[in-house]
Parts: C-alpha cells; structure tokens; sequence
C-alpha cells in the first residue's frame, strides 16, 4: 500500500478526489440522478482502470502503457463532461438562469448575449465558431505534443492545471445549474433529450438574428449537438482550461504567448456570442482559469517529474 501511494502523482490525486466525491454524492442523493446505478458504476471502473495502470507502470514501461497511464484524464475528457449534465438537481430543484439575467440586466442593462445580437453577421458567426472550435483541437493535442517530444514536466504541468480547472468547473455547475441563453431565451420547445426539463423564458422572440455561417459553423453545431452537456454553464470550463493551457505556455514557451492568448481571448468572445454561455460564465471561468494557474504554480515551483516507479 506505501509503494502504490508513492506512486500517485498530483494528477491522479486531483481524479481520486473528484471521483470519490462524485460516487460519494450519487449515493447520498441517489433518487436525484437519473440512471444513477450506471453513473456509480462507470465512474468505479474509470477509477479502477486509473488504479491498475498506476499499479503496472514504470518508467521501464513499454510506450503504450506509458502513454495510456498518463493519456487517461485527456482521453477521457469528453465522457467526464457529459456526465455532469446528469447532475443538475443535485442541490436545486430548478434552473438558476433568471438570477443571471438580472444581474446582467442591472450591470448592462439586459442579459448579454441580447446586446452581442445587434452585432450578429454571417462573417462574424464563421469567425468566432472558428476561435471556439480550437478549443476542440488544443486540448487534447498540446498535451499530446508535449509528451511526444519528451517534454514531460511541461505535460505533467499542463494536464495538472487543466484538470484543476476543469474539475472545479464541473463542480460548480452542480453548484449553480444554468442552461445557458440559447435555451433560456428559446421561446419555443427544445427538440433535444436531456435528463431535466429545459424550461425558456417564455413568449418571444427575443434574438433578433440567427446564427447563420458557412461549414465552420455547421461543423461546430454538429459537435456541440453530440458532445454539449446541457447546463454546463457556470463558471465556463472552456474559459477556464483555455486559460489554463495558455498559464503554463506563457511559463514555458515565450514564442507562442501571442497567439495562444489570441485564440483565448478568440475562444472567450466565441463562447458568448455564439449564445453557449452568459458574460457572467465567462467571468467566472477566467477567474477559475487564474485560480487553477496560481495553485499550480505553488505546486511546481521546482521541476517535477510525474513518471515514479
């Protein structure tokens, strides 16, 4: 039992302490989640795949059971943030939008996104489902790049913040459950499945213009259709790991500051022009992103290596 908790790196704390709280949740408030026993159950196993490819990896290790034990968090990043849309009665019994609304309505006059609506254009939409669909790409393949290049006290790094990021923002849409403008302001019946009922302000119309592009829009639509967690809104888990990944390129990588904060400041205007996310989501997931840069690097202060036998 020493030798394997020896081997347990800050990466592999941070999913132990999101999956057990999960598990721990699902048990308490089990007639809450919808298909409950399977959601326990495949968070067990993802915790038992972590446990054995800790327990069998060394750094003598053939490649493929190196890049499986420290690929796991990022391969399975996309099934982690569908799952937590099955989470949102956990606290509440009702979405939370109506909140954010009138505090965007006092601060700015009306939500947001109703603003950005006078601004709407075929160009534009193109343009800014451009800069939110890098955060499809940069995820996964910085992480990537930095390990095949051997880079990997920058991968270790990376993926540590990321998923500190990430994890935090899963929790708080537990915590405060928004389905976000482009349902809220939906006054029409959804035609989508999700585990709650969406519920939309009322009568409208309330955007004046559609989001209209060319395929880079259809192709976000396309993947916002199969892979978006509804509710996932508050704080923005794309603002949070984008900024997240650029923190540590700002530390390591001086040639590439410029245009990854480019593509951030891109993904952050995307996420609420494209009516995915309220300006206060996007706040709250910057502020996120800077929280999760600020602990790790009160982490690793010193190089780390994330390989122990």
């Amino acid at each position: 039992m020493k030798k394997f908790l020896s081997k347990i790196n800050l990466v592999d704390a941070l999913n132990y302490i999101y999956f057990f709280y999960l598990s721990i949740i699902i048990l308490i408030r089990f007639k809450l989640v919808p298909y409950a026993g399977f959601l326990l159950f495949a968070n067990l196993c993802y915790l038992l795949i972590l446990t054995s490819l800790i327990i069998i990896t060394r750094t003598d290790s053939p490649w493929f059971i190196r890049f499986l034990r420290f690929h796991l968090q990022i391969m399975a990043v996309t099934p982690i943030y569908r799952e937590t849309e099955f989470f949102m009665r956990l606290y509440h019994n009702r979405w939370l939008d109506n909140i954010v609304v009138k505090i965007e309505s006092f601060l700015f006059g009306k939500e947001f996104t109703l603003i950005l609506d006078k601004l709407v254009s075929p160009l534009l939409t193109e343009i800014l489902k451009l800069f939110y669909s890098t955060y499809f790409f940069i995820i996964p393949l910085v992480p990537l790049t930095l390990f095949l290049i051997k880079r990997y006290d920058v991968f270790y790094e990376l993926v540590f913040t990321m998923t500190l990021a990430l994890y935090l923002c899963y929790i708080g849409f537990t915590l405060f459950p928004v389905q976000g403008p482009r349902y809220y302001w939906a006054y029409q019946t959804i035609e989508r499945w999700i585990p709650f009922p969406l519920t939309p302000a009322g009568e409208g119309p309330y955007y004046t213009h559609t989001l209209t592009g060319g395929i880079i829009t259809k192709f976000v639509d396309s993947v916002m259709a199969f892979g978006d967690s509804t509710g996932a809104c508050i704080p923005s888990a794309h603002n949070a790991a984008s900024l997240a990944l650029v923190g540590v390129i700002w530390r390591y990588f001086k040639k590439l500051r410029i245009p990854f904060t480019i593509i951030v400041i891109g993904i952050a205007v995307g996420t609420v022009y494209n009516r995915y996310h309220y300006f206060t989501d996007m706040i709250t997931g910057l502020l996120v992103g800077f929280f999760s840069i600020w602990i790790s690097r009160f982490f690793f202060k010193k190089k780390r290596d994330f390989i122990k036998d």
